[in-house]
This record gives C-alpha cells, structure tokens and sequence, in this order.
C-alpha cells in the first residue's frame, strides 16, 4: 500500500486527471453495458404458473411431473387444476398461467395470433367411446340423441366431440357434465348412455372400463377419414393384451382415433424456463407407453401451435445447449449472461487492448523528460548570475533525482534511455562539483 501511494504522489497533476478520467469513463461504460445486457436478457423467474387438468387426470400427472423437475432446479411451480384444454388455452390467453398442457387442435383458430408457442407433444391421448355391450355403437352419428358424459364444457373430450359432430350432423347429442371415473359410474349406473374421455391408458378408470365385458370400445370406423380433415389427429393401436398379458386384456386389437397433449407456453416465457421444460419433457416423456414407442416423444410435428425459436433450436441440437448439460440451471443461466455481457465489454475495450502499449509508451518517455526537466532546471540554478547558487542544495536536489532515476520501473527496451539520463545526471552533478570547488579556491 505504501508503496502505490508513493507511486500516486509522483504522477504529475495531469496524470493524475487522466487516471480519474479514464476511472470514470470505465465505470459508466461498464453501468450502461450491465444495464443494456440486464434489460435484453432479464434473469429467469424462479417461479411459474402451469395449468394442469383435472384432479387424478393424465394432465394433472404430467403437469405434476413437469413441476418436480423444475422445482428440482430450483423454480417453483404453481399447479392449477382446470377443466381441461379450453380453459387451459383461456388461462394462457387470459395471462393468468405461463405454460398449459393442452390437447392437440384446441385452440387451432387463434395459431394465426402468435400469441402461444409449442415445446412439443407430450403423449397420445385417444379418444375413448365407451357404450354398453346391449347397445354397442360403431360410427359418430349413432350418437345423435344420446347421453354423453364428457366432462365440463371446458374439456378437450367436449371440443374434439363437438367437431366431430359438426361434421356428422349430429345435432341433438346431450351432454352429462361428468369426467374421469364419475363418467364411468354415470354409464354403468345408465345414468348416461355413452362415456367419453379424452386420455392416456393410465389412469385406472379406463382399464376398468376395458376390462368390463359388460362394456364395450367403440372403434370409429371412419378414423382414417377423420385424420385426414383434422391434421392433428393420428390412428394408434392398443395391442390386444397389452393392459394385461395374463388376462388377455384387451382381447383384441382396438384401432383408436387420439390427438397429442403438448406443452403450450405464452410467447414472452423467458428462454432459459423454456429449456428447463424441454429438459424435463427429454426425461419424463422419452420412454414410450403402450401407444408409443421409446423416443417418440417429446415430439415437435404434432403439435398445434408452432414451436418456440428455443424449442426447435432444442430439437435441432439434439438436446439441451452444452452449458446446461453439465452445468445446474441457474449456473448455466449466470454464464450465459455473463457471456450477453462480455460480448459487447470486449468489443468496446478491443480499441482501448489496442491503444494501450502506445499509451504506456507515452507515459514512460514522458517520466524520462520530466527528469531531463528537472535536471535542466538544477543546471540553469547553477548558472543563475541573479543569485549565488546553493551547491548544497542543488547537490541534494541531484542526489534524489539520481535515487528517482534509479528506483524508475521500465521495461528493458527503456534501459538505454535510462542509462543515458544516469550519464547526464553525472555530468551535471561532476559540473555543479567542479564549479564549487572553483567558488572555494577563489575565495
């Protein structure tokens, strides 16, 4: 410390402005560099808002599983249990969620917005039409004027229905607003007539209803058609004994017509929240069901909406971006600022890399003159007819200008100058001696 305050007090008063200067102008650059990188990239939430389904439902387990995941890296999940798809696109419009699971072609006239974006598809879900065994059913229009229990009106299994309707004319359908096992309990009580879900094989209640010979799967005999007028429905097979190989159950195979759950977000959520979901999709999702093989999801094709510009980077590389495979999220979140920040720092600071030798270079022949000055001061002192020199003095002045020159740090290509301003500091010294000898023998 000592040391670089001695240093401090022999700057010249204008060495001293250019260091406050050059201080001060780094400080704002570096404020408004921070501030302009901080407000193009703003950190990520920590928490978030997703819009599930049902309770006990395929969407309110995969949203549970989304939610352990992020939570897991330190983002904290709001789950919202919902009616279903129509609400979930109503939230995400509404604002009040960030991310929904929502089934494939609900929502399909507000693509044209660009207000949501997809991460992809998370899993089949077919659409289940249970019957009785003593009235078994067949084609869509056989359901004109029966009971229907398919949930609430915000439900996917009531907005697939309902367009498949509206193609069939069916126009006298009557809706029992019972979900999940209460519409199973609804058909076999005959309190309604068909039940309709639109899910996974997992939960229990359609394993039930499989199983029950007393009910019967109607197998749409127009799928193929159907798939062909909805784009975002596909043909999927239950293999015959796939629920239960023992059992034989089912007995055969049943061709079904499904749409693909996706996880739908609001076009602002932050990029590294989207990775995170994506990540947590690769795990959950990847392994296959018994509709669909290891690997076929997450999916980027069936989806309604469009794919972020975050998602389908994810699907190009393969995964997630080289930080966030070794790294933790908020680690991986940090570089990734620090590199927003760096970029535009360095660029700026290239100019000033470059100026500096030549700036230093400046500062060391400008100490070497401030020497020569100061010598050549001593020796004018010497030669002053106005005054009677000193010698006592202008020796000292000498001897502490040569101890400055001495302790002078410089770089070896400074040497020779160096050297030659020792030799100049002699000669004056040797002078300033000579004449005060000459001033003693006269006198």
């Amino acid at each position: 410390m000592s040391n670089l305050l001695a240093r401090w007090k022999k700057l010249s008063v204008s060495e001293k402005w250019i260091w406050f200067i050059g201080s001060a102008i780094s400080l704002i650059v570096t404020f408004i560099l921070v501030w302009i990188a901080l407000s193009l990239d703003p950190a990520p939430p920590r928490s978030i808002t997703l819009a599930s389904g049902s309770q006990g439902g395929a969407y309110d387990a995969a949203g549970r599983r989304l939610a352990s995941f992020l939570e897991s890296e330190g983002v904290t999940v709001e789950l919202i249990e919902t009616a279903g798809s129509a609400e979930n696109i109503n939230r995400l419009m509404a604002g009040s969620a960030d991310v929904a699971i929502v089934q494939g072609g609900v929502g399909a006239e507000l693509v044209a917005m660009g207000r949501l974006q997809s991460l992809g598809a998370l899993f089949y879900e077919p659409l289940w039409i249970f019957a009785s065994a003593e009235t078994p059913v067949s084609d869509i229009r056989e359901l004109d004027g029966m009971r229907i229990a398919a949930g609430d009106i915000g439900s996917g299994t009531r907005v697939l229905l309902s367009t498949l309707f509206e193609l069939n004319g069916v126009e006298n359908a009557i809706w029992v607003e019972e979900a999940g096992s209460d519409a199973a309990a609804a058909l076999r009580t005959g309190n309604a007539d068909i039940a309709a879900f639109m899910t996974s094989p997992d939960p229990a209640y359609i394993r039930d209803l499989v199983a029950d010979p007393g009910i019967i799967v109607m197998q749409i005999e127009r799928g193929p058609a159907y798939v062909r007028l909805l784009p975002y429905l596909s043909i999927v097979t239950l293999h015959e004994g796939v629920l239960d190989p023992a059992a034989d159950i089912p007995a055969q195979d049943i061709p079904l017509v499904a749409a693909a759950a996706a996880a739908v977000i609001q076009e602002g959520l932050h990029p590294a929240i989207q990775s995170l979901l994506l990540q947590a999709m690769h795990t959950d999702f990847r392994d296959g069901t018994v509709l669909s093989a290891p690997a076929d999801f997450p999916n980027r094709d069936l989806v309604t909406f469009d794919l972020s510009d975050e998602a389908a980077r994810y699907y190009d590389r393969g995964g997630p971006a080289f930080l966030q495979r070794y790294l933790p999220f908020w680690a991986a979140n940090l570089v990734d600022r620090i590199w927003i920040l760096a970029i535009p720092v360095l660029t700026l600071l290239l100019p000033l890399f470059k100026s500096a030798p030549p700036v230093y270079l400046w500062q060391i022949h400008r100490r070497i003159k401030r020497s020569y000055r100061d010598l050549r001061v001593i020796e004018q002192s010497l030669f002053d007819k106005s005054e009677t020199p000193d010698h006592s003095a202008l020796l000292a002045r000498i001897a502490t200008l040569k101890s400055d020159v001495r302790a002078m740090k410089v770089p070896w290509t400074f040497f020779d100058e160096v050297y030659v301003l020792q030799t100049h500091i002699a000669y004056v010294e040797q002078l300033m001696q000579d004449h005060a000898k000459q001033e003693r023998d006269n006198s």
